[in-house]
């Protein structure tokens, strides 16, 4: 009869039978821990990527007609709009945008608004880009350059504002997954964009007999109201009260008490500064002339009441319950003297600290520096360009256009001094000279470069309204069947 075969555990001392298997726990532990190291490493760099944005940035947030946007491309319109109300104070950015209310109506979040903005942004930069591109659009080497320009321009306030380099700079503005990348392909696609919408927009042209139908039916906002208004203030300290109720109810004791004196026959300038007498800044404007578009929302409805003959007076609660506006009604007519398009340079005469007004040694100083720079300019090229170039190195005036310009000026809009220089008809384009601005906080001299006359501003008014009438609907046309997808990269926008 045969043996059973034994194992060679068995042949082994009992000693050495403990030995073996300590050795096999270790081999399998040894194992268990390399494994277990693998997925560790594994595990780690998933989350570094994961960390770093990889797959966020990454991540499709929208496809808008069949175009897909990530994170940071939505959040570049996202933040856009956000950064702009938050700038004005209207958010509160340390509480969650999505829990504060845009729309007491209808309850819409401020986040929910945000993205609505960013997905209307999207369509249409989508739209019109690919209609540009269809067209044969492309960016000239003048408009590469001028975004490269911008992103320098961001570099320099990226290290000014503490940022260590521009991408840096870039996430605290539109987003943790923004690049300079990604902002330069947005830049670019809204320059090709805006360049098509823009000869869209250009293509349209109005006869006069479109131009006159315009009128008829928007007058009030295309006509130029002739007006006085004096603003009596309600301030506590005037009154010598604690009591701001107090305050203002003697603050329309004064402003009736002037409208009544108005419609007695009184002066308007002189009223006015009696009226005013001892305030800290009395807001005094006699025959102001401004196109009916640009009026007052306080009181532009009662100076287009059709009923108004030369003299009513009224009196208005300011919207910021601050006093009363005294509003005299002059005149209504409909403005058909041409236009001027000019650029200028304003020398702004120095102001001793704590004076209300440069001193004429001061005024003086402002007057040889103005000539000077004329002088500069003369002895040079002497063109627009050059005089632009100088404007935008040299003016006090932070009003105007880029590089000094003002155009479609009409009668009333400047100052006195300025108002006749340019609308002299003697004026030729070409022309340059230097006016004094004697106007409080802006006192100094003007150097002006006449470009030319334009058409009346009426008719300007109303071929732009025409114009965005049309492209409205053009643009509307374009992007009504468009379709939109949200996706999971949403989860990273805001």
């Amino acid at each position: 009869m045969s043996e059973t075969p034994r194992h060679d555990d068995e042949l082994l001392s009992p000693k050495e039978q403990k030995a073996r298997r300590e050795a096999a726990d270790s081999k399998r532990k040894a194992i268990v821990y390399t494994i277990i190291g693998v997925i560790c490493v594994i595990v780690v760099a998933a989350l570094l990527i994961w960390n770093s944005g990889f797959f966020q940035s990454r991540a499709v947030a929208m496809t808008v007609d069949g175009v897909e946007y990530t994170a940071p491309q939505v959040n570049y319109f996202y933040r856009e709009i956000y950064n702009q109300y938050a700038y004005f104070g209207s958010v509160d950015t340390s509480t969650p945008l999505d829990e504060q209310i845009y729309d007491e109506e209808t309850g819409q979040t401020w986040d929910e608004f945000f993205r609505s903005y960013a997905e209307e942004s999207l369509t249409t930069l989508t739209v019109l880009y690919q209609n540009a591109v269809a067209a044969g659009y492309s960016l000239t080497d003048e408009e590469i350059q001028a975004v490269e320009d911008e992103l320098t321009n961001y570099r320099v306030t990226a290290i000014s504002s503490g940022y260590s380099n521009l991408n840096s700079y870039l996430r605290a503005a539109y987003g943790p997954y923004m690049t300079a990348d990604i902002f330069r392909e947005m830049l670019q696609m809204q320059i090709l964009a805006t360049n098509y919408y823009n000869d869209q927009q250009e293509s349209y042209s109005y006869s006069q007999d479109e131009l006159e139908a315009y009128y008829d039916e928007h007058s009030d906002e295309l006509d130029t109201f002739v007006h006085n208004t004096c603003f009596i203030s309600g301030d506590v300290e005037y009154y010598d009260t604690e009591d701001e109720e107090e305050a203002m109810t003697q603050a329309k004791e004064l402003a009736d008490a002037m409208a009544a004196d108005l419609e007695a026959g009184g002066d308007f300038a002189q009223l006015a500064q009696q009226y005013t007498e001892g305030q800290s800044n009395p807001n005094i404007y006699t025959d102001l002339a401004v196109p009916g578009s640009q009026l007052s929302s306080l009181y532009g409805s009662w100076l287009q009441d059709t009923a108004r003959e030369s003299g009513d007076v009224t009196v208005m609660e300011s919207s910021a319950g601050t006093g009363y506006f005294v509003v005299q009604f002059v005149d209504r007519y409909l403005l058909t003297s041409d236009t001027v398009d000019l650029r200028h340079i304003l020398i702004r005469a120095e102001v001793d600290d704590g004076a209300d007004a440069p001193t004429q040694a001061q005024m003086d100083a402002a007057r040889e520096e103005a000539e000077e720079l004329l002088a500069t300019w003369q002895s040079g090229e002497a063109t627009e360009d050059s005089f632009a170039e100088l404007a935008n190195a040299n003016s006090d005036d932070t009003g105007s256009n880029t590089n000094g310009g003002y155009y479609n000026a009409y009668r009333g809009q400047m100052i006195a001094n300025f108002d006749s220089w340019i609308f002299d008809p003697a004026r030729q384009p070409g022309d340059v000279g230097i006016v004094e601005n004697d106007t409080e906080g802006s006192e100094g001299y003007h150097i002006i470069y006449y470009i030319g006359t334009d058409d009346p501003y009426w008719m300007q008014q109303a071929d732009d309204a025409l114009r965005t009438e049309d492209v409205g609907a053009w643009l509307e046309e374009l992007t009504a069947d468009v379709t939109v997808e949200q996706g999971s990269g949403m989860q990273y926008v805001g």
